[in-house]
């Protein structure tokens, strides 16, 4: 089983970790060590979380980052911080060589990095700290506080940025890596100008998707009466999993039309939902509370 063999009794805390907004930040390398069965070395954890499709677990902190598969416990690739710098966050695009990186201290700047050349591919810098990153094959998305940045993957040219109103959780994001839907989800604090959303919106609750392809809206909807806590979409982008701070109740819609098909009652007092997972065929959902 090698050094990986504890995980295997432990996946369901390896899924949970990746719940919170998929990835786990601030934590101990011991920690890590304890729940993967991994012998992490010190690397001052920043960041633990997965690639789109689970079978890889990133690693990131003050030394670098690491690149484990998650069946085998193979260490796929290690990167020191004397190449890359320290790492706050990082997103593994799929399974490939291509990484985005938000630096420990820059905290404003992204390097977007080659793992097999062992080089910056370019970088960029932001007016404001990044919340979060997502890639797909054709896409990136960067996350501000206020304002998302949508950029062409193979030239990483601006496509879009669109201003929004912080939400509770600014870092919150889905994007779909779907070959004919892009679809990005994110909560807004309340509504905003196209193609985010229509002016007429509820702001309580509200969750916006956009097709990072088309780079037009998708629509809006109120999916719950308190602000969105965690959302989800699945991998070919027709449904979309949403949960309020309230957490009583997890609502699945269909996209694109965004019509409610389903609401799960987790329970009737208010508990705070980390996040939402489906799983990889759809027949499932998780919810980490």
């Amino acid at each position: 089983q090698g050094q990986f063999g504890a995980a295997r009794g432990s996946r369901s805390l390896i899924r949970a970790a990746r719940m919170a907004d998929q990835s786990v930040v601030g934590i101990s390398e011991r920690a890590v060590s304890a729940v993967t069965g991994l012998a992490v070395p010190t690397m001052d954890v920043n960041y633990v979380g997965f690639n789109q499709d689970c079978t890889c677990l990133v690693v990131a902190g003050r030394s670098g980052f690491l690149v484990v598969d998650v069946e085998t416990g193979q260490a796929l690739h290690r990167e020191d911080a004397a190449m890359c710098g320290a790492v706050r966050f990082v997103e593994m695009l799929s399974r490939t060589s291509l990484f985005a990186l938000v630096g420990g201290v820059a905290k404003t700047q992204l390097t977007m990095w080659d793992a097999k050349a062992r080089r910056a591919i370019c970088t960029l810098r932001f007016s404001s700290t990044i919340c979060s990153v997502r890639l797909n094959h054709r896409r990136a998305v960067v996350i501000l506080m206020r304002k998302i940045h949508i950029f062409d993957l193979t030239t990483m040219k601006t496509l879009l940025v669109v201003d929004r109103d912080t939400p509770g959780s600014a870092r919150l994001a889905a994007l779909c890596g779907d070959v004919e839907r892009g679809y990005l989800a994110v909560p807004l604090a309340k509504p905003q100008q196209e193609p985010l959303c229509s002016p007429d919106a509820n702001s309580a609750g509200l969750v916006a998707v956009m097709d990072t392809y088309t780079l037009r809206a998708v629509g809006t909807v109120v999916a719950h009466r308190t602000p969105v806590q965690a959302l989800c979409l699945n991998l070919t982008g027709e449904l979309l999993a949403t949960a309020s701070t309230k957490g009583t109740v997890v609502r699945v819609f269909g996209t694109p039309s965004l019509t409610m098909l389903y609401t799960f009652r987790r329970g009737v007092s208010p508990c705070r939902i980390f996040g939402l997972s489906f799983a990889a065929d759809s027949p499932s959902l998780a919810a980490a509370a």
